[in-house]
């Protein structure tokens, strides 16, 4: 729900809990200060047919499907921090291909199928941001190539490109929990461009990133639990 007063800041969250996970210091700090906050959900709906296949919605995957209960979730936690919320009715990857059902798959480039959505989310932004033109605008950098913040990333990659009618300018954030494998950080910066914040990490093998990564998702209490259960 949004109110008529102008936002000081606008983060774009590509699913209902990136945007607290990643900025949920910075936001309570902003709204602590007496600014507004808004948060925009990119892919917080069911629109759609759900194609992905049973195996996606039950186990460590169901819980993603239960939008109703995530909504509850997201409105609970943007109001603890002072933020106000606007969800548009994009359904997430889970629900949009089963190819999307395995990490692989949810994590590969971006099909050339998803151009279209992609126009669609841009066009749904650039009309939040033209009601609230003096905001500051925050987008995921991207990190962990989830589909769709690669998505949602790449919207304001392009947007910065083009240079942004927004005065107060454009930001990106690092998305958790997938900064927390440490590679990860670094082969974004690499794929954006960044190359000098890239080449300060030093460089690991495949086995080691992938040692990093089965650490930092056991870390997870709840994932951890769930992938020890099932013997991952």
């Amino acid at each position: 729900m949004t109110g008529g007063a102008a936002y000081q800041h606008v983060y774009f969250s590509p699913h209902l809990d990136d945007a607290v996970l990643s900025c949920g210091g910075r936001i309570a700090r902003q709204t602590g200060a007496g600014d507004r906050v808004l948060v925009v959900t990119i892919f917080a709906g069911t629109a759609g047919r759900a194609v992905a296949p049973p195996s996606a919605r039950s186990g460590v995957w169901a819980a993603f499907g239960n939008v109703a209960a995530r909504r509850r979730e997201d409105r609970r936690a943007l109001n603890a921090l002072g933020a106000e919320h606007r969800w548009f009715d994009y359904a997430d990857a889970i629900q949009r291909h089963r190819k999307y059902a395995s990490i692989i798959g949810i994590t590969a480039p971006r099909p050339r199928r998803e151009a279209a959505l992609q126009a669609q989310v841009a066009a749904a932004i650039e009309e939040v941001s033209c009601q609230h033109p003096a905001a500051t605008l925050y987008f995921p950098l991207g990190v962990g190539n989830h589909v769709d913040h690669q998505l949602v990333s790449a919207v304001g990659l392009e947007r910065q490109r083009i240079e942004s009618r927004q005065p107060c300018g454009i930001l990106f954030y690092e998305d958790t929990p997938y900064v927390c494998i440490p590679h990860l950080l670094g082969q974004r910066f690499d794929q954006a461009g960044i190359r000098a914040a890239a080449a300060a990490a030093p460089a690991r093998s495949a086995l080691t990133r992938a040692r990093e990564a089965q650490a930092a998702l056991l870390a997870a209490p709840g994932l951890g639990r769930y992938l020890r259960r099932a013997g991952a």
